[in-house]
């Protein structure tokens, strides 16, 4: 068994090391890379030859033991899967089971998300008036602004008629 096992990990070190050699040949290609007479061309012929060559060999490999399924699955020895009923049984019950405690939390989280989508829709509509609001403050300013410009004018208007009267009550 350890000389099997040493073969295998000598196989599989030479498969891993073939392809290895084929992905950097493919590199060098790709990005026209050069390292003194090695170019991606030659690593890529030798990439493929040594897979080939590993193909080549592993298609004489004697194939691997099928496992013993029966070993870990009981109900298949002397060919019938209807050794244990109970089992399935309880196996129907627990999905069943699985299945409604799904569909609940389903149900659940759509609920959830209705109630998001409406509190979004109101947010929504609160923001649109808030910002009705906002441009009617602002109209609201710019006629104050207006009225106070014009207030600033006949203020004006009447200091000069006011400082006119002085000057002349002033002359006597």
């Amino acid at each position: 068994m350890a000389t099997s096992q040493k073969k295998k990990q000598i196989q599989n070190m030479v498969y891993g090391l073939g392809g290895a050699v084929v992905i950097l040949g493919a590199l060098f290609k790709i990005l026209h890379w050069e390292l003194g007479p090695l170019n991606g061309s030659v690593l890529l012929a030798i990439g493929l030859i040594t897979e080939a060559g590993i193909f080549t060999f592993s298609a004489f490999e004697a194939p691997e033991e099928d496992l013993d399924w029966s070993l870990a699955y009981p109900e298949l020895k002397g060919g019938s899967a209807s050794a244990k009923p109970s089992k399935g049984a309880d196996l129907q019950a627990v999905l069943t089971e699985s299945t409604e405690s799904y569909a609940n939390e389903l149900n659940s989280a759509a609920d959830q998300m209705k109630a998001l989508n409406a509190m979004f829709k109101e947010q929504l509509n609160s923001s649109k008036n808030q910002s009705a609001v906002q441009e009617g403050i602002a109209q609201n300013g710019e006629a104050l602004k207006a009225r106070m410009e014009e207030f600033n004018k006949n203020l004006e208007a009447l200091n000069q008629v006011y400082g006119g009267m002085l000057t002349a009550m002033n002359r006597k």
